[in-house]
């Protein structure tokens, strides 16, 4: 009993792996003027681990650089935004990784957040890779509808859903 235990404990500990999030570009919706990018930008910048954020005002997008070595709140990028008067219509990461190997449909632990991939082909990923947010606080509404019946969710753990 003992030995099973171990290895279950060795199997669930190889599928944390480690990974970084350098960087995110969030659109946000809402948005009439210029003063109303720069309340998202400020509020966007008082994150602790945000080193940096570009705006492009025509576009009501943020490129956002985080510190290295820095865990990412994923949701305080969307609730600063949301305290701000706005909402997320769209949100993708860069994801720094080794090699992570995905499956359509898989559940996957990735340093201490847990994402499930959807609408995926069988791959490696390494390097940095673009993933897309599919959460309904991080897309509009009209987006979410097309994917809502293929979402993860688990009322003990916070579930990112994404796609490449």
């Amino acid at each position: 009993m003992k030995n099973i235990l171990i290895l279950m404990i060795v199997a669930f500990a190889s599928l944390s792996l480690k990974g970084q999030i350098v960087s995110a570009n969030l659109q946000a919706s809402g948005l009439t003027c210029s003063m109303c990018s720069n309340s998202i930008f400020k509020a966007l910048k008082k994150l602790e681990s945000v080193d940096e954020v570009e705006s492009d005002v025509e576009n009501s997008t943020f490129k956002i650089v985080f510190k290295s070595n820095e865990t990412v709140d994923l949701d305080a990028l969307q609730k600063a935004v949301v305290g701000a008067g706005f909402s997320v219509a769209k949100m993708t990461f860069m994801l720094r990784t080794e090699a992570l190997d995905i499956k359509d449909r898989t559940l996957v632990e990735i340093g201490d957040k847990m994402f499930y991939f959807i609408n995926t082909k069988d791959r490696t990923l390494k390097g940095e890779v673009e993933l897309r947010l599919l959460d309904k606080e991080f897309n509009s509404s009209k987006e979410y509808k097309k994917v809502k019946s293929k979402l993860y969710s688990d009322s003990e753990k916070r579930v990112f859903n994404v796609t490449i």
